[in-house]
């Protein structure tokens, strides 16, 4: 899940340990409030991926996922 206080461009991107994105799951407009985005991790190993939410407005945050099966 994520929030937003005002609509920006989002890009939500899953990367694995050596830095390649593996996935995109937001990218685009969204609208000021809460969101969730699902990442299922088909065809992916298990192990700890990051994931990394930027904005137009130059906000970015990082934060861990470990994927287990």
């Amino acid at each position: 899940p994520f929030a937003l206080e005002a609509a920006a461009r989002v890009r939500l991107s899953v990367y694995d340990a050596l830095g390649r994105e593996v996935a995109v799951l937001v990218d685009g407009p969204v609208a000021a409030g809460r969101h969730a985005a699902a990442f299922a991790g088909a065809g992916l190993p298990s192990g700890v991926y990051l994931v990394r939410l930027t904005t137009d407005a130059g906000f970015a945050r990082t934060r861990q996922l470990t994927l287990a099966r």
